[in-house]
Formats: structure tokens, sequence, C-alpha cells
């Protein structure tokens, strides 16, 4: 097994240097504009090197850190102010006196009123960054408005002041700013406060980006498929629709399943030796597609109880037959997901058993449908739960020499005992689900800095799901990844995590199943996000399901099927360690 090395360099936030450039440079200009000092002769250096120079090292900096807000609003005012600096010479003669008498002052207008453009869109923008920050930015809109009216000659005395009040207010709200971001770092706390952003964008864009990524997941599905009828053999023999000449309908079937586990599985809150499990089917044509919903009773809140779910199958078994067409995958889940506000276990099952279903009758597996690559399938995690030192010591001798990389359970009051057990038997990576089981963000923040020496490569839900700004502390200077996994359960919860967790963690049972799974994977490798595949206590139909699109994420805890004593199916295996995918149709499945 190689391991790979990787060296981070930390790049700090140029915020605080940018907003000190723009106070200092528009504190000494707005001196000039109300009369107190004259001459721009020393305007022009702090023009230079605190307008220019230091608002072009912050656009730099923030280009390390991916930001284009930032890069483009250090960057853009840095060169205004670069081109005022050398206009204020030509005026001075500094190049000549043609230049000097070739100068047109109106030409001045037609730079304010272009920087006003950009600056009406940067405040669109600035609305989702901070309060400080947006009412900066509309005080240099209202500058611009009055620096191009004055330089045009409208109404000279009344615009010149607006332009002056303006740059003064910009000036008192930037050093104000700079002391925050300065401050708030140095305390790590909120000395000063900035503001939060309003989020009206991203409420409005929340619903785009489900309709963007709902369209832009029917349409690669729907090429895949085509790829896959053009590409394997004659169109016809491929659909095994209709072979007794009537037109069939859809007919659900379902019943209560009880896991049991191998070991007793102990996590942050409680331990259990069995699983909830309800076992589905639909049938058409005389293809059955294979389904199941796994209530965890911790999760039972979040995915429904047995009677439940139970109850919401009898829902959806008396409406399935009215669609007489199972390809239409988006209308039929998009209905089943209507009939309730809740029952996420119960609408995964239908939908895992729907793919099955469609994907047998196309005769191609989901991750060939969905374009994948499946020998990028990862390696999963096996999950060590919480135990004593020598159940825990037993436990890692039976799986080290079988997985490549483990997962262990924390959040108690035996963490390091914990990690210091599983180190004396074996140094695999190991990925952490603390389980929103440390309270306090500075201890989280010791924490993972004590785990990321003992090898530990990520960290899966450290705090409370309602710490938020805690956790987008502890993300903030983290030295591992952090995944979102009890913050995250469907795809609208996805763009309100961006700055909070450095990935999310999907898994079928949360987010109502295959459909919404591949959505919420496009969403977020849009957002620059990593994404893990998780799951529950399952049996291999579920856990085959989700492997489906294992070859697209970074990290995978498919050991759900490995853990129960008393599973209905055979599908996807892992060998070596390895996620691996059967070339059967479907979710890849065959009952035992």
């Amino acid at each position: 097994m190689s391991q790979n090395n990787h060296v981070k360099i930390e790049v700090a936030d140029p915020s605080a240097l940018g907003l000190l450039g723009l106070a200092i440079v528009t504190f000494v200009a707005s001196a000039n504009k109300f009369g107190i000092v004259s001459g721009v002769s020393l305007v022009i250096p702090w023009a230079i090197f605190l307008g220019a120079f230091v608002q072009l090292i912050a656009c730099l900096n923030d280009i390390k850190h991916g930001n284009v807000f930032g890069t483009t609003a250090f960057g853009g005012y840095a060169f205004f102010w670069f081109g005022m600096a050398m206009s204020w010479m030509i005026q001075l003669g500094v190049f000549g006196e043609t230049m000097k008498a070739a100068a047109d002052p109106k030409a001045f207008g037609f730079v304010f009123l272009g920087y006003l453009i950009f600056t009406l869109y940067m405040t669109i923008g600035s609305i989702e960054t901070n309060k400080t920050l947006l009412i900066i930015f509309i005080l240099i809109d209202f500058l611009f408005i009055g620096l191009a009216l004055s330089s045009f000659g409208i109404a000279y005395h009344y615009t010149h002041m607006l332009a002056a009040i303006s740059e003064l207010l910009i000036a008192l709200m930037s050093f104000y700013g700079s002391a925050a971001n300065v401050l708030n770092k140095t305390f790590g706390r909120e000395f000063l406060p900035l503001g939060k952003p309003m989020n009206t964008i991203n409420d409005m864009q929340n619903r785009r980006d489900f309709l963007k990524t709902a369209a832009f997941a029917a349409l690669g599905s729907g090429m895949a498929i085509n790829s896959v009828l053009a590409g394997e053999g004659a169109a016809p023999a491929l659909f095994n629709i209709n072979k007794s000449g009537v037109t069939p309908k859809m007919k659900l079937r379902f019943f209560p399943y009880e896991l049991r586990l191998r070991h007793v599985f102990t996590v942050a809150a409680y331990s259990r030796t069995t699983t909830p499990d309800v076992q589905v089917e639909i049938e058409y044509d005389g293809i059955i597609g294979y389904g199941e919903a796994s209530m965890p009773p911790y999760l039972q809140h979040e995915l429904g109880t047995m009677d439940s779910v139970l109850a919401f199958l009898k829902k959806v078994q008396d409406v399935i037959g009215q669609f007489s067409d199972p390809f239409r995958l988006e209308d039929i889940l998009s209905y089943i997901d209507s009939l309730s506000a809740g029952d996420s276990a119960a609408k995964t099952a239908v939908d895992i058993a729907l793919h099955d279903l469609v994907g047998k009758l196309l005769q191609a597996p989901w991750y060939k449908i969905w374009g994948l690559d499946k020998e990028k399938a990862p390696s999963t995690t096996f999950t060590i739960g919480i135990d004593t030192p020598d159940v825990v010591r037993e436990k890692t001798k039976e799986c080290a020499g079988q997985f490549n990389i483990l997962k262990v359970k924390l959040g108690r009051d035996n963490d390091k005992e914990m990690i210091e057990t599983i180190r004396s038997v074996t140094d695999l990576p190991i990925a952490i689900d603390a389980n929103q089981g440390w309270k306090d963000k500075h201890y989280a923040l010791d924490m993972i800095h004590w785990l990321k020496e003992k090898g530990i490569v990520m960290i899966e839900q450290p705090m409370p799901k309602e710490q938020l700004d805690d956790i987008a502390w502890v993300t903030g200077q983290s030295p591992l990844p952090v995944f979102a996994d009890e913050s995250v359960q469907r795809l609208k919860d996805i763009v309100g995590l961006k700055d909070v967790f450095t990935g999310i963690n999907i898994k079928l049972m949360k987010c109502t199943g295959m459909r919404e799974a591949w959505k919420m994977v496009t969403l977020a490798r849009a957002l620059g996000m990593k994404v893990m595949v998780g799951c529950m206590t399952e049996t291999s139909c579920a856990i085959s399901a989700a492997s489906q699109f294992s070859p697209a994420v970074d990290f995978a805890d498919l050991d759900g099927s490995l853990l129960i004593a008393n599973d209905r199916f055979k599908g996807m295996e892992v060998v070596k360690g390895k996620i691996t995918l059967p070339d059967l149709p479907g979710i890849g499945v065959v009952k035992i």
C-alpha cells in the first residue's frame, strides 16, 4: 500500500489588509475633496501604495483562496487607483506638457461611469458576504455616482459633495471592517460583528439550483441511456417490456424485516444489536425491482418508524398502478415525494426498487447509465464502534488485513483511548465520525489536531448540527477535511453548508434515494465541495444501490451489509478493501 504525503500551504485571509488599503486612500482622498488639503500631489503615493499595491496583494491572496468575489473586487479597485495615480500625474505634467494639455477631464466621467456599473453588480454579490461589506459597496455606488456626475459638470457642487461624503464614510467603514477581520481572527471569536449575510440571493438560488441540478441530472441520465442503447447491440433487444402483449401495471409489495447485527454497535448516543428494516418489491411485466428502508432507532425521527414506513408504503401501493411507464422516474418519484413531508426511508425504498426495475428493463447497471467508470470506485471504510479496549483491539485485528481504511466512532470521553488502542494494532488510515459528540469548538479543534498526528484522514460531523457557526470556525482552521452528516439531509441543504463543511456525506435513507443522491453529487461538485457516500446498517440491496455512484465520490462508507448476519442479497462486494461493482443490471443484486 502506498501512502501519499500532501503539503498544504495556509494562506491568510487578505480582507483586513485590503480594507486597510481602501480605508487609508479614501480617507486621504476625501480630505482633498472637502478642501481640507489642496492638490493631489501628496495623494498620489497613497493611491499607488495603499490604494493600488495593497489591494493588489489582497487580490493575489484571494486568488489562492479560490475566492472569485474577493479577487475581482480587490483587483478591480487596485487597478482603479493605479489609473487614478497616473491620470493625476498626467494632469500635473509629469509626462510632459503635451500630454497635460491634451487631457480632457470629462474622460474621468466615463471611467467613473464604468466603475459604477462594475460596483453595482459587485454590490449584489456583497449581499452574500457580510453586512459591513454590503454597506461599503453601497457607499462606493454613491461615490461613483457623485464622481461621474461632477466630472460631466452636472450639479457640480452637490455631486462633488456627495462624492466627498461617500468617500469619507467608505474610509470609516473600511477601518471598521479591517479592524473586525483582524481582531476576530486574533481572538478566535466575534470581537467586532461584521453582520451575517442577508441570504436573499441564496434563498432564491436554492430553488434555482434545485431545478438546474434536476434538469442536468435528468439530461445526463438520458444521454447515458441513449449511449447504452446505441452502443451495445440492437436497441429493441435491451428492452424487456410488455412480454405478454397487454399493457402491464406496476405492483408494489413490502414486508418488515429485522436486521441482526454481528456485533453490538455503539455510537456517541447509544448501543444496539438490531435494526428495523422493510423490504420492498416493485413488479412490472414479470420483472422485479428490489428496495429497502432501514430505520436505525436513533434516527427514526428523521427516517420514520416501522409503523410510519408501512403506512406510507400502503399509500404508494394504492397509487403506483396509475403510472403505466416505469421510465418516468422523475414524475413518479416527485409525486411519491409529495405524498408527505417526511418518510425519507420509505421513499428511499420505493426509489431503489424503481431504479432497480428500470435498470433491469434497460439491461444496464446504473453506474453505466450515469456514465461512470466502476474502476474508479474507492475503498470503503470499515466501522469500529465505541467499546472497551479489549473488544476494540480484537475487532481491529479481525478487519485490519481486509480493509484499506477504517472508520472509528468517537464522541465520548474515551476518544483518545479508542485511537491509541487501534494504533497499537494497525497504522491504516482512519476516518472519524464524532456523531455530534464534541460540544465545544476549541475542544473539537484540539482533538482534530491531535487526530491528524495519529494518521486520521477526515472528520465527520464533529459537533451538533445546530452549531453551524462553531463548525464553520472549526472547518476554517482544521488540518483535515470536515464532512457534514447529520447537518445534511437533502439537496436543499447543500448550498447553506458550502462555507461550513469541506464536504457532505450522502446517505440514501436520508435523501430519499438514488434520484436525489445523484443530484446532490452534481450540486456539491458544482460548489467545489467534496463528496462522501455513507449508509446505515442495511442489506446488500441498499448498499449496492449507493455503490452505483461511488465512482464519483472522494470517500465511501459502505460497510453496512458487512455488519449484519442475515443479508437477503448478494450484490456489491468488497475485494481487498475496494468497492467492486458487478455488471448485473439495475442496482446489481440477486436474492439469496
